[in-house]
C-alpha cells in the first residue's frame, strides 16, 4: 500500500508511481502500522514505541548518568508531548551523552528512534528507516510540527547487527540486505536533505537536520537538573 497515492503495490514491492520501495512487509513498518491501527480504534490519540533491542532506560541529571527502573517518566515525556503540541518525543541513547558535561535537556527537530511516543495519525511505509522517514515528514510540514529527543531522559540499547538472526523481531528479513541500499532508501526520497555517506565501516544516510532549526523556539523545559532525582 503506498500511502503517498494511496493505492496497492504490484507483487514486486514498488510504487510504479513513485518509484520507491514503499513496503509493508517483509518489515516492522508493517508491525507497527498494525499498532498503530488497533490504537486507533482504541480511541487513543497518542502511543509509544518501542523495540527489541532497548534494554534499559535512564536519567541524566548532576552531570551523572543513573540507571532508572521507574516507568513514571513514560507518562512525563507523554503529557509534555501533549502540552506543547509535540509530534514525537523520546529519549537520547545514553551513548550520545557523556557523564561530566553539561548538556541541554532536549534536542530539537531530530529523528527518534527504538523508543519514542508518537501521535496515532501518524504512519510508517519505507522498509528500514521507517523512524527516520516519519521524523523527515512530519518536520517537512512546517507550521508548529516538532520532533523532541531528551537527553534528561535516555534510552540504553543493543545494536542491531550484534544481535543474532532470529533472536529479535524480523532482523533475518529486514537485516540481511546490504547497508548501501539502507542507506539509499532515504537519499532517494529525500535528495535535497539526504546524502549517502561511509561513516564507522558503513554506509549511512546523513540528514541535514540543522534545515529544520531555524527560528525555532524552544519550549520550556520542566526537567532542571537540580529537580531530578
Amino acid at each position: 500500500y503506498c500511502f503517498q497515492c494511496h493505492d496497492m503495490f504490484e507483487e514486486s514491492g514498488f510504487c510504479k508511481v513513485h518509484k520507491l520501495q514503499w513496503t509493508c512487509s517483509p518489515s516492522s513498518t508493517g508491525t507497527r502500522n498494525e499498532i498503530l491501527a488497533w490504537a486507533r480504534r482504541q480511541g487513543l490519540k497518542r502511543i509509544w514505541m518501542q523495540d527489541d533491542n532497548v534494554v534499559s532506560h535512564g536519567r541524566f541529571n548532576g552531570q551523572r548518568k543513573k540507571r532508572t527502573w521507574n516507568p513514571n517518566f513514560f507518562a512525563e515525556l507523554e503529557q509534555f508531548a501533549i502540552d506543547h503540541d509535540i509530534d514525537i518525543i523520546g529519549p537520547e541513547r545514553d551513548g550520545f551523552v557523556r557523564a561530566g558535561y553539561t548538556v541541554d535537556p532536549i534536542r530539537m527537530m531530530h529523528r527518534q528512534y527504538s523508543c519514542f511516543n508518537m501521535r496515532t495519525d501518524e504512519y510508517f511505509r519505507t522498509k528500514w528507516n521507517e523512524d527516520t522517514d516519519l521524523a523527515l515528514r512530519v518536520l517537512l510540514r512546517g507550521g508548529r510540527t516538532c520532533t523532541i529527543r531528551t537527553h534528561t531522559f535516555q534510552k540504553s540499547g543493543r545494536t542491531r547487527s550484534t544481535i543474532h538472526k532470529g533472536h529479535a523481531g524480523g532482523n533475518s528479513e529486514i537485516y540481511d540486505d546490504t547497508r548501501e541500499a539502507y542507506a539509499e532508501e532515504i537519499t532517494k526520497a529525500y535528495p535535497h536533505l539526504a546524502t549517502k555517506r561511509w561513516k564507522w565501516g558503513r554506509w549511512h544516510a546523513a540528514i541535514n537536520w540543522k534545515y529544520f532549526l531555524e527560528g525555532v523556539e524552544t519550549p520550556d523545559c520542566p526537567w532542571e537538573w537540580k529537580s531530578i532525582d
